[in-house]
């Protein structure tokens, strides 16, 4: 279980750092929204744009299944899924997936002019996607494109920011 909880927490702090270098704050939601679903949110404090302080929120998933194919398929719990669907949400939300390697030595490497974390994150919008009829799981596509990056998650607040969704 232990791994299970290092997996979130490392998934967790790769995306806040991604957040932070694009210029965003980010907060971990208190245990009633995180039973809503919510892992993170991602939020500017600004008057710019249709929306002010605009936010979104996050499902944030770690595994060390290898990131093949285009779309990477990845295998989501229907609870899960059915957070991410539901189109009357009022802030948007998206699912990260960071994609770790094998072994947790391999997910970090510090050195005095670096720090590097292994190996990236992609997302996706799954708003308005049919509910689930039958099963545990859900098999979601990410498309590659959607690597969660520094322009990724200022393109995504930009959308949100003008009004639109990620």
């Amino acid at each position: 279980m232990i791994d299970n909880d290092l997996k979130s927490a490392f998934g967790l702090a790769f995306v806040r750092a991604v957040a932070h270098c694009a210029g965003f704050l980010t907060a971990e939601p208190n245990r009633e929204l995180d039973g809503d679903g919510v892992d993170l949110m991602v939020f500017a404090r600004d008057e710019h744009g249709l929306v002010r302080s605009p936010r979104i929120e996050l499902q944030v998933k770690t595994t060390q299944q290898a990131a093949e194919g285009d779309p990477i398929p990845f295998d989501l719990r229907a609870k899960n899924h059915d957070e991410l669907i539901d189109p009357s949400w009022q802030v948007p939300r998206i699912l990260v997936v960071v994609f770790v390697p094998p072994r947790r030595e391999q997910w970090i490497d510090c050195e005095p002019e670096q720090l590097v974390l292994r190996r990236a994150g992609y997302w996706c919008s799954l708003r308005g996607q049919p509910r689930v009829a039958n099963g545990s799981m859900v098999r979601v596509r990410i498309p590659r494109a959607n690597l969660l990056d520094v322009t990724a998650i200022r393109g995504i607040m930009a959308r949100v920011r003008g009004g639109k969704q990620p």
